[in-house]
């Protein structure tokens, strides 16, 4: 059974209060306890003893009740802090969740866009490249002329290369995909 607050005195029949502690803090749970240990032992090593064992705070014997009552407002303070933080993680891992499924929706719409776009784009490139090379072979062009169908040849193919690697980008896993900065410049 899972508690919040534990209050414990360090003597106990049976099982020590460090003992309790240590074995609160061994199960697993996304709960937090948080537990004040109470003893009649002073001193600096069972201080440490005591927070070594897992005890968030330590009073020592005997007590006044204001202090006492003091320290569990902070303990619930700390635990409602912490079961906000928790609500709100949660909440986040939601978010993300949503996120993460927009996002593969609209790689997936961007992907589609870009393989149809390639597509569209290739079909009529290869046509002007058809025609580019039928007026290339013809003769009686003139110097302009044939300059003009070498740079539409020349370009048609760098659109064709373009279009690729666009149709190549749209069907790449987007974990895959790295900038490279260096073929940015080119």
């Amino acid at each position: 059974q899972h508690h919040q607050l534990i209050i414990s005195d360090w003597m106990m029949p049976c099982m020590d209060g460090l003992e309790l502690c240590r074995r609160i803090r061994a199960e697993e749970t996304s709960q937090l306890s948080y537990i004040i240990l109470i003893t009649a032992r002073e001193g600096r090593a069972n201080y440490l003893d005591a927070m070594n064992s897992g005890v968030d705070d330590f009073m020592s014997k005997p007590f006044d009740r204001p202090p006492f009552i003091a320290r569990v407002r902070v303990a619930m303070r700390i635990l409602d802090l912490n079961r906000s933080l928790h609500l709100a993680n949660i909440d986040l891992e939601r978010r993300v969740e949503e996120r993460t499924v927009q996002l593969q929706k609209a790689l997936q719409a961007k992907s589609e866009f870009l393989s149809r776009a390639s597509h569209e784009l290739r079909t009529p490139m290869n046509h002007i490249l058809g025609f580019a090379h039928l007026l290339a072979s013809k003769k009686g062009l003139t110097e302009k002329q044939e300059a003009n169908v070498r740079q539409i040849l020349e370009s048609g193919r760098r659109l064709l290369t373009l279009i690729d690697h666009i149709l190549g980008f749209s069907k790449s896993d987007p974990s895959e995909l790295s900038f490279d900065s260096a073929g940015a410049r080119e």
